[in-house]
């Protein structure tokens, strides 16, 4: 690979160093929202998922968290800075070098920009037609590859097609190249680290309970009715009722599902109702925009499986995994497993046009606006919001429950 000029290739490199540096501190950012976010269950979102663009949310934390937000259990920003910093001390090396071992740097950066572009294409299409949702930092990151194949593109001062036959005259060199060898084992040795401290830093830990009484006096307790038509679990008269205001498609309502379940099976004094706030304009006047499309059709549906005394299964199916793929195909996915569960298939599919859930749905709508909800997670302890400021916990607001439910103070009067 024959550069143009030293002065063009240079200034293209620079240009790629300067991008992967900003690309590292943002991914690096999105790494400490994630442990934050985990570790401190009084730290906010990153964005707001009530703002839009090209008519999706702009929810980074439902990106996060959806199946592409990770590979094998570690975020994929954690990779992202490991795959970065190997790309930023290639570039370095291809600046600094205009011999042999320059060029081989600078064909294994070209390779990596290719990597790194196709990659974003896939988690692009991925938010738009999977997740629903945009992160914008992802899409930063994004831009920045797309930058930087521009930038590395100028610096060889050849064609892509050139490129990417340098390139593979390269990779087929494989183990024999020291450099990539080094720069393989320099990801690996990374991304090892990161994962590393992704799993001893991104600890879920509850908040002091002295912080919690604190934060907790500053909001009245609200009078929420309940009745014997409401999903719940638990004795009637156990002394701690937790309301949850939920979204079968909300990835965080399903983190605070699996840890109300948890807490369950501590606390058998301890009662769960639930009661559906979906984020879905298909049935719900108060969203703006919707946020999880198909979530009023899931409501609908384990509304359905409980009159066949099948509510916790449904709701139990939808956040293991039955809520995600296509809202298209959605119905036709719940009348397979309203079938699974025994339940009429014929009059399932009859009820989920039922009026009747419609307005039964619209009333637990109704009563969370009037206590203040606006997003899921939505959880009450005894009348005690944990939503409300200063205490908007999402689904962190279990742990905090928990830990009151534990040392046994806020029981019901």
């Amino acid at each position: 690979m024959t550069p143009d000029t030293p002065r063009s290739r240079r200034g293209g490199l620079a240009f790629a160093v300067i991008i992967l540096a900003t690309a590292t501190v943002v991914a690096g950012y999105l790494v400490l929202h994630h442990v934050r976010s985990v570790g401190d269950p009084f730290y906010s979102r990153v964005c707001n998922p009530s703002h839009t663009w090209l008519g999706l949310p702009l929810a980074c934390d439902d990106v996060a968290q959806s199946a592409f937000g990770s590979l094998a259990g570690v975020p994929i920003s954690v990779l992202g800075v490991a795959f970065y910093l190997v790309l930023l001390g290639l570039a370095a090396l291809a600046y600094a070098r205009r011999d042999a071992l320059g060029q081989r740097a600078l064909s294994l950066l070209w390779g990596g920009t290719l990597f790194a572009v196709a990659y974003a294409a896939v988690l692009l299409v991925a938010q738009v037609l999977v997740i629903h949702a945009f992160c914008p930092f992802c899409l930063a990151l994004y831009g920045l590859h797309v930058a930087l194949l521009a930038a590395v593109l100028w610096s060889a001062g050849l064609s892509p097609k050139a490129c990417t036959r340098t390139l593979a005259r390269t990779l087929l060199g494989g183990l024999r190249d020291p450099l990539f060898l080094v720069a393989a084992g320099g990801f690996a040795v990374a991304a090892t680290l990161g994962a590393l401290a992704n799993a001893t830093l991104a600890k879920p830990s509850g908040p002091p309970i002295e912080q919690l009484r604190e934060r907790l006096a500053q909001i009245p307790t609200l009078r929420v009715p309940t009745s014997t038509s409401d999903a719940a679990e638990g004795p009637s008269d156990a002394p701690y009722v937790v309301v949850e205001f939920s979204d079968f498609l909300c990835p965080f309502c399903r983190v605070a599902a699996r840890d109300l379940k948890t807490l369950r099976e501590r606390t058998p004094e301890l009662r769960v109702v639930f009661k559906h706030f979906p984020l879905d304009a298909e049935c719900n006047p108060y969203v703006l925009t919707t946020v999880h499309p198909g979530a009023c059709l899931a409501a609908t549906a384990t509304v359905c499986a409980g009159r066949g005394g099948k509510f916790w299964p449904m709701h139990d199916w939808l956040f293991d995994g039955g809520s995600r793929g296509a809202p298209d195909t959605l119905r036709a996915r719940l009348l397979v497993e309203a079938s699974h569960l025994g339940l009429n298939e014929g009059e399932f599919a009859r009820c989920l046009d039922d009026g009747d859930v419609a307005a039964a749905l619209l009333d637990d709508i109704e009563l969370a606006v009037e206590l203040g909800v606006r997003t899921t997670p939505a959880l009450l302890l005894n009348g005690r919001p944990f939503y409300r400021p200063p205490l908007e916990l999402g689904s962190g607001a279990v742990a905090a429950i928990a830990t009151f439910v534990l040392a046994g103070e806020l029981k019901r009067q």
